[in-house]
């Protein structure tokens, strides 16, 4: 990354040197990528949906990305809303669920809403916190790039309102701080419901389904899940995130790294930086994760079946 691989290592034992040439061989990325796949949950083909699996509510979301066929997803939530609440029990099922979409968070929390209520969903998001947004002309266009892709998608337009209005009002606030001179300004986090709640729709009990593979807005869901009546987080540790969010993500002309910097940052936020989270007490998976037909039997055996 800084100027090549190394060639050599020389080694000294008193007044014996020995030198020892390194030869780096790479592997094919067909062979990497098969390895991969031998040892981590990889999403299926088909990464949003609901089924029912010997009584239980399963609701895939292996997915975050901006591109997935959300409005079918969500009407597919909705369809089966009433077989999910009245499930003996639940899963939200986020393995693998990729959360470098800036609304990533949002995705998920949309089938969450379906699936309690908006009103329940904006109870359990984290108070007192804040977003603080670096203002430069990089990011102001990062984030006005973002808003024209989404004013571009008339599916989008028609779905998701509260998320462009949110958008253009931060390039707003852009303009007005770098019209200042301020070099940062904070936003409240967007609400997505009211805080009053009544009663818990969802009859059965929810486990939440994580693994390392949830990542970035994917946290934020579960932030949100977590604190739900009901719910018990369980699977494998997740990814960690900083506080600093919605990454620019740039390669190293070496190709072996990259640079990853956020345009925003959490302010307050109860969980700390480069803080996974960890399924609840007893309810780690240590199997193999590559073994479906092992994972969902050990799942199911959370619920008593």
């Amino acid at each position: 990354m800084a100027g090549g691989l190394p060639a050599e290592c020389r080694f000294m034992d008193g007044r014996r040197r020995r030198n020892v040439d390194i030869v780096t061989d790479f592997a094919a990325p067909e062979d990497r990528e098969a390895a991969y796949r031998a040892s981590v949950y990889v999403p299926p083909s088909v990464p949003l949906a609901v089924e029912m699996v010997n009584g239980l509510a399963w609701v895939n979301i292996h997915t975050l990305a901006d591109d997935a066929d959300w409005a079918a997803f969500l009407a597919q939530v909705d369809a089966q809303q009433s077989a999910i609440r009245g499930a003996p029990g639940v899963v939200i099922d986020l393995r693998g669920a990729d959360g470098t979409s800036a609304s990533a968070a949002s995705y998920a929390l949309r089938a969450a809403a379906r699936i309690w209520e908006p009103e329940m969903i904006g109870a359990a998001q984290p108070t007192d916190v804040e977003l603080g947004y670096r203002a430069t002309p990089a990011n102001r266009e990062w984030f006005a790039q973002a808003l024209a892709r989404m004013q571009g998608d008339p599916a989008f337009v028609a779905n998701n309102p509260a998320t462009i209005a949110e958008t253009q009002a931060v390039v707003a606030a852009f303009d007005q701080a770098i019209q200042a001179g301020q070099q940062s300004f904070t936003r409240p986090i967007p609400a997505i419901g009211d805080i009053e709640t009544g009663a818990n729709p969802v009859r059965g009990n929810v486990v939440v389904l994580v693994d390392g593979g949830c990542s970035g807005g994917c946290l934020d869901a579960v932030d949100v899940l977590k604190d739900l009546p009901n719910v018990r987080l369980a699977g494998q540790t997740t990814s960690a995130d900083t506080l600093f969010i919605e990454p620019t993500i740039t390669a190293l002309p070496s190709g072996f790294g990259r640079v990853v910097y956020g345009h925003k940052a959490w302010i307050n936020r109860e969980r700390a930086s480069n803080q996974p989270h960890t399924p609840d007490q007893g309810l780690t998976y240590t199997g193999d994760p590559t073994d479906e037909t092992a994972v969902r039997a050990w799942v199911a055996g959370l619920f008593g079946g």
